[in-house]
């Protein structure tokens, strides 16, 4: 089961390390923009990786990668 589904409002993590993995998943350079943002999952992939709508779909994230605000209410 995945931890995020489709429309979910997460935040990327601030601490992320450019050329680490997470959950297999590589974190490069290019995805350092989207720290700290907060991002919707625009695609589910397998059970821990994702695709979001403000990269256009362009890199493949892992949910080791994103937090999220616990009884916060995100705008739809």
């Amino acid at each position: 089961m995945t931890k995020y589904k489709v429309g979910d409002k997460v935040i990327v993590k601030e601490d992320l390390d450019v050329d680490a993995c997470y959950n297999d998943i590589a974190f490069v350079s290019d995805m350092v923009e989207y720290r700290g943002r907060v991002v919707t999952i625009e695609k589910v992939v397998g059970v821990c990786s994702y695709y979001i709508k403000e990269d256009y779909n362009m890199f493949k994230w892992s949910d080791e990668m994103f937090v999220e605000e616990k009884g916060r209410k995100w705008p739809k």
